[in-house]
């Protein structure tokens, strides 16, 4: 059974399946999608998500269930890094905000409005490459950083609409340029 926090890409072309084939490569660009069985994932450093399967990651599509994810990537070229969010949303609106954390879990990165309508989007940062904790949260729900790493959010404090929502309305999709599978070897 796998560890929660971690799970490997796999391709079929641009689909994904469950294992990894042993041809794939750096150069093959995977799809991150929340599982179905356990489908909220963790919101901080020691709980987030840990995206494996050596290669680019083109996209991650999850839902707002608990109220903020977060995942493990691999960032060789910060400065070079955007990370976009396309709301899916049937009636309502979605207004999510982006992060990004180090691998202490400072954080280095910051959006709420400046992508197409009021969706977020992050172009690059002034950091080494690396590890990193990229996490989305709805709009109003900010990290809670102690000694500036994240230790919490503020919205488990009040009233977010996506937790009172059908799932339906908080599925996002995350388009990746310049971020890898957290196992990905840029030397």
């Amino acid at each position: 059974m796998a560890r929660r926090g971690s799970r490997t890409l796999a391709w079929i072309g641009i689909a994904l399946i469950a294992a990894a084939p042993a041809a794939a490569s750096a150069d093959d660009v995977g799809i991150w999608l929340e599982q179905p069985v356990n489908p909220d994932v963790g919101n901080l450093p020691e709980t987030a998500d840990t995206i494996t399967g050596n290669m680019r990651l083109g996209r991650i599509k999850g839902v707002l269930g608990g109220g903020q994810d977060m995942f493990r990537i691999s960032i060789p070229e910060p400065p070079d890094f955007v990370a976009t969010v396309e709301c899916a949303v049937a009636n309502i609106h979605c207004d999510p905000q982006l992060f990004v954390f180090d691998a202490f879990g400072q954080l280095v990165a910051s959006d709420d409005d400046s992508g197409p309508s009021i969706d977020a989007e992050i172009k690059g940062f002034p950091r080494e490459g690396g590890q990193f904790f990229l996490a989305i949260s709805e709009n109003d729900d900010d990290p809670v950083l102690t000694n500036g790493a994240v230790t919490g959010w503020t919205g488990a404090l009040k009233d977010v609409s996506c937790r009172n929502s059908p799932a339906a309305f908080c599925t996002y999709e995350i388009v990746l340029k310049g971020a890898y599978t957290a196992d990905h070897d840029s030397r």
